[in-house]
C-alpha cells in the first residue's frame, strides 16, 4: 500500500517534469523504479533498519553519494542512517532543534535547498562545506499530525539539486515519514507490551511472595523470610527493615539481610539517608548514585552499596516504617518499573507483619490466659487438697467427739448402775 501510495502520489509530477524536461532526467541518468526504494523492508518494524535501507536505495536510485536520516528524539535530532561521509561531529552529539539547517528544516517542516554553499562565508562554515559538498537539500519527514525527522542529501557539485529532486524527495520523504511512523509505534506498542510482560511476571512472582509472607505468622520467621524475597524479587544485594516511632520521632532498622554491616539498632531522623527520606515524605525514593546523593548519612560513607530504594510500609494511611534494597554500583540502576514492584511489595508486607503482629499479640493473650488458667487451676488444686485435709480433720475430730460422748455414757451408765446397786444393797 505504501509504495502505490507513493507512485501514484509522485507520477503525475514526474512525468510532467519528464515531458516538460527531458534534460532532467539525462543530466543523472535515472528512472522512476517500479517498487517503492523500501517497499521490501517498512514491514521489519525496525526503524533504523528501515532508515539505512531506505536511504541506500534511495542514494543509489538517484545517484546521490551521501545522505543523512535525523530523526527528532525530545528536543534535539539524532543521526539514525547515513551513506558515504557522516558530516561532522555533529553526528555523535546530536543537533537541538532549530540548530543548523538540519533543525531548521526539522522545526519549520519545510524543504531548505542549499544550490551553492560558497557563495556565503556562513554556509562555508557548515560541516557540509567542510567537508567539501557544494549543495544540499533537507526535506522534512512529515506526517499529519508531526515532523518525525530530517532527510539531508549533498553534493559536491553546486546547482546539483533541481525541481524534479525536490519533489520527488518530497515524496519519498512523505512515505519514508509514514513508514517510520508506523515503525515507531509498533516498537512503542512492543515496548509496552514488554512492559505489561515483566509486569505479569512481576505480578505472578509477588503474588507468590505474598502467599509465602502471609503463610508465616511467627515475626521472627516473616522478617527473615520478608528480607530474603524482596532481595529476590528485585535482584538486589541486600535489604533492610526500619519502623518509625511516633512518640520518640525516631527510625529504628530491626533486621538487615545480607549487609556489608549488621545495622540493628541502629536509629536514625527522618530526613537522614533514603529511609528518612521515605519517612518523611511518606513516598518511595531511587537513588542510583548515593555517593554523590545530597541526603546520604555519615554511616554508609564508606559502604559500597551506591544503588538504593527505598519505599514506605503504611498502616491506616499512616507510616509506620520502610524498607529499603541496595546495589552495588557495577549492578543495573533500579528504574520506574521496580519502583513500583517494591511499593506494592511494601504493601504487602505492611499488612504482612501487621498480621504477624497481631498473631503475636493473640499467642501471647493466649499464653497468658493459659498461664493464668494454669495459675488458678493449680490454686484450686492446692484448695482442694486443704479442703480435703481441712475434712480429714474434721472427720477426726468429730469421731474422736462421738468416742468421748460414747465414753461419757458409758460412764455415766455405769455411775448409775453402781448408785442403783448400792442402793438395793443398802436396802
Amino acid at each position: 500500500m505504501v509504495s502505490k501510495l507513493a507512485f501514484t502520489s509522485l507520477s503525475p509530477d514526474i512525468l510532467q517534469s519528464n515531458m516538460d524536461s527531458p534534460q532532467a532526467f539525462a543530466s543523472r541518468d535515472r528512472e522512476f523504479p517500479s517498487a517503492h526504494p523500501f517497499a521490501a523492508d517498512w514491514q521489519t518494524h525496525n526503524a533504523e533498519t528501515v532508515l539505512q535501507r531506505a536511504l541506500e536505495n534511495i542514494s543509489e536510485l538517484m545517484r546521490l553519494p551521501t545522505g543523512q536520516v535525523w530523526i527528532v528524539d525530545h528536543d534535539r535530532l539524532c543521526l539514525k542512517a547515513h551513506v558515504g561521509c557522516s558530516l561532522g561531529n555533529c553526528a555523535v552529539a546530536g543537533l537541538r532543534i532549530g540548530e543548523c539547517y538540519c533543525g531548521t528544516c526539522a522545526q519549520s517542516g519545510q524543504i531548505i535547498a542549499l544550490p551553492d554553499l560558497s557563495v556565503d562565508d556562513r554556509t562555508m562554515a557548515l560541516p557540509c562545506a567542510q567537508a567539501g559538498f557544494r549543495s544540499i537539500i533537507l526535506v522534512p519527514l512529515k506526517t499529519n499530525t508531526k515532523t518525525l525527522g530530517t532527510l539531508l542529501f549533498a553534493d559536491p557539485h553546486s546547482n546539483a539539486f533541481g525541481a524534479l529532486d525536490e519533489r520527488m524527495l518530497t515524496g519519498y520523504g512523505s512515505c519514508l515519514a509514514m513508514v517510520l511512523e508506523t515503525a515507531q509505534l509498533h516498537c512503542e506498542n512492543a515496548r509496552r507490551h514488554q512492559k505489561n510482560q515483566v509486569r505479569y511476571e512481576a505480578l505472578v512472582a509477588l503474588l507468590e511472595t505474598s502467599l509465602g509472607l502471609i503463610a508465616q505468622l511467627d515475626t521472627t520467621e516473616l522478617i527473615e523470610a520478608m528480607l530474603r524475597r524482596a532481595t529476590l524479587l528485585l535482584g538486589a544485594k541486600s535489604c533492610s527493615l526500619f519502623l518509625y516511632d511516633r512518640q520518640t520521632h525516631l527510625i529504628h532498622n530491626i533486621a538487615t539481610y545480607n549487609n556489608w554491616r549488621d545495622w540493628t539498632g541502629v536509629t536514625l531522623q527522618p530526613g537522614e539517608g533514603v529511609i528518612g527520606q521515605v519517612i518523611q515524605t511518606g513516598k518511595p525514593v531511587i537513588v542510583n548514585d548515593y555517593a554523590n546523593w545530597e541526603h546520604r548519612h555519615n554511616l554508609n560513607a564508606h559502604i559500597p552499596s551506591t544503588r538504593k530504594m527505598g519505599a514506605p510500609l503504611r498502616w491506616q494511611n499512616q507510616v509506620i516504617g520502610g524498607v529499603v534494597v541496595a546495589n552495588e554500583f557495577k549492578s543495573r540502576p533500579f528504574d520506574d518499573d521496580d519502583l513500583w514492584l517494591f511499593t506494592q511489595f511494601a504493601d504487602l508486607v505492611s499488612l504482612a507483619v501487621k498480621n504477624a503482629v497481631l498473631y503475636t499479640q493473640v499467642k501471647q493473650f493466649s499464653q497468658e490466659l493459659e498461664n493464668q488458667v494454669t495459675i488458678r487451676t493449680l490454686e484450686l488444686s492446692r484448695a482442694k487438697d486443704e479442703v480435703a485435709v481441712r475434712s480429714e480433720q474434721l472427720r477426726l475430730l468429730l469421731a474422736k467427739t462421738i468416742r468421748v460422748q460414747e465414753d461419757e455414757r458409758a460412764r455415766i451408765a455405769r455411775d448409775m448402775h453402781d448408785g442403783a446397786l448400792q442402793l438395793i444393797n443398802a436396802a
